[in-house]
């Protein structure tokens, strides 16, 4: 292992002679896939080829939070902002501005298709000199790293090309273009299926990778069973959906998993990045100590605040969402989600000049991570999950104040008998943050609960919850059209989108394009996605 410990000291070196203290993260030049005839010469080399896929992975964590922000209605352009980003906010944007190309998510994929390919022919010519459980994690990884990167292509622009080969020319011999409708089954078998009979479910240890037996790089793992669970939702495999969430959440108990309450909804967006993990399962790690940052915090913030001394002001919350946080009713009968919304001082904060500019407050340093799976969305999409399959009594139980109410002092009573322990004694999406429940007459008045209505109405609650767990994460845009999806009805989306254009008088027009869902995706008209 002595070749993987001097590696990785060479590839510290080269990252810090990559990133200048100035530069972000998404302007660091990768480089072009390489030839198919080569092979790699090291284990070392290996490992480092990996590792830079992690690299191209958390490229594109920033352009999905202000890509699926701006399309929402969780952000809005600012006057500071460029008209890029007024084009994403107003569904006009082709692809041919930074933050709405897709070369970034396919970089991922190229990377992984030659990766693939060359460590098969490694281990084949060289048997055993990379141990055989990194191999497969590796492979596994990668199969995961790309189904994620295809998906994210597939929610955004509405359809994605797949392929195994590595991408050596401009010829598109070999791909597969599929549209969203028929995107995530074929993800899903391809996880299943995997490469060189190795699947995407295998055990990856990145301590053995890094040779170092301190290295907390946990947070990188693609968790294949939360990504099989999205997977499955988006194709509308419910039960599968909810199975492979369980099994994932049963695997990740020993982690502390979802027990955050109320103050310590915030800790994992201002902890050092080593101390997240007990909420985020997958992120996009960030360390100014190798000059590896993202530009949220400049996009977000504004000079002359008491945050910082440093920032555009391009974006900034929007009205609704605010509005929701304000609007909720604490245990205390008080108004205001306090802990996530209005005085955490983390999802948004104002500026001290300016006493009505609201800022985004969650990435107030250019170092904080990026969740991409964390436990307060698998519960989130668990609940999504159980609506669909008419399982209200847990959906509520889940969203409201945890599991704990079914335990009768010696067991837990049916439906809650097969949760995962960790599930069942952890806190409601609500309970953490000490706001009262949803009840469930209210909710659904006289509406009988086996109701497309009750669905719809339930269905809207949760999208509101995910609003405000995960505001400006990138979650509540690709939630409102899937869910559309799945029940068939663009108004779903439109009715709840366009009103980000009510103070502009045009709140009805953006709803009559909205409720065409081939104005829900990015318009690729030259095909040049790859390029």
């Amino acid at each position: 292992m002595k070749k993987i410990r001097l590696y990785t000291k060479t590839l510290l070196g080269l990252l810090l002679l990559s990133f200048s203290a100035c530069e972000s993260i998404m302007d660091v030049e990768m480089p072009d896939a390489l030839d198919a005839r080569e092979h790699y010469s090291s284990s070392g080399e290996i490992y480092g080829a990996f590792i830079g896929i992690n690299a191209a992975f958390t490229k594109v964590a920033e352009q999905t939070v202000i890509l699926a922000g701006l399309k929402g209605d969780l952000m809005e352009p600012t006057s500071h902002a460029p008209e890029s980003f007024w084009s994403i906010y107003r569904y006009e944007a082709d692809n041919s501005t930074p933050y709405t190309s897709s070369a970034l998510y396919y970089d991922i994929v190229i990377n992984c298709n030659d990766f693939i390919k060359r460590l098969v022919n490694y281990n084949r010519t060289r048997p055993g000199e990379i141990p055989e459980a990194s191999y497969r994690g590796m492979i596994s990884q990668a199969i995961c790293y790309k189904a994620w990167s295809l998906m994210m292509i597939g929610q955004f622009w509405g359809e994605a090309r797949f392929y195994n080969e590595p991408l050596t020319d401009n010829s598109e011999q070999g791909m597969v273009l599929l549209s969203l409708d028929a995107l995530p089954s074929f993800l899903i078998s391809n996880m299943l299926e995997g490469v060189e009979g190795i699947d995407a479910f295998q055990d990856l240890d990145w301590k053995a990778v890094l040779d170092d037996p301190n290295a907390n790089w946990n947070g990188r793992m693609m968790e294949p069973n939360i990504l099989l669970g999205e997977l499955n939702l988006w194709a509308g495999n419910y039960q599968s959906a909810f199975d492979a969430y369980m099994k994932g959440l049963a695997k990740d108990a020993t982690t502390n998993l979802h027990p955050l309450m109320r103050t310590g909804f915030a800790s994992f967006f201002l902890s050092e990045p080593h101390e997240i993990f007990s909420e985020v399962i997958t992120g996009a790690v960030f360390d100014t100590r190798y000059h590896q940052t993202h530009n949220l915090a400049l996009t977000f913030l504004s000079t002359g605040t008491s945050i910082t001394n440093i920032g555009q002001y391009a974006i900034r919350p929007s009205q609704y969402i605010l509005d929701l946080y304000r609007e909720q009713t604490n245990i205390q009968y008080g108004k205001e989600d306090t802990y996530r919304g209005v005085y955490a001082d983390v999802t948004f904060m104002y500026g001290s000049y300016q006493a009505e500019m609201e800022l985004i407050g969650k990435y107030t340093s250019d170092d904080t991570p990026i969740p991409v799976y964390r436990a307060g969305q698998v519960f989130l999409n668990v609940i999504e999950a159980l609506a669909f399959m008419g399982r209200y009594e847990e959906a509520f139980g889940l969203l409201n104040g945890g599991l704990l109410a079914a335990y009768d002092g010696t067991a837990y009573e049916a439906p809650f008998t097969a949760y995962p322990i960790d599930l069942r004694t952890s806190y409601g999406i609500r309970s953490r943050v000490a706001l009262l429940d949803y009840d469930e007459q209210e909710l659904f008045g006289e509406t009988p609960i086996s109701s497309r209505d009750s669905l719809v109405r339930f269905l809207g609650v949760v999208a509101d919850e995910v609003a405000m767990e995960l505001s400006f994460e990138g979650k509540r845009w690709p939630t409102l059209v899937r869910m559309a999806r799945n029940l068939q009805d663009p108004a779903f989306l439109a009715d709840r989108v366009s009103r980000k254009f009510e103070t502009s008088g045009s709140a009805e027009s953006y709803r009559a394009l909205l409720l065409n869902p081939a104005n829900w995706y990015i318009k690729d008209d030259e095909k040049n996605t790859l390029k």
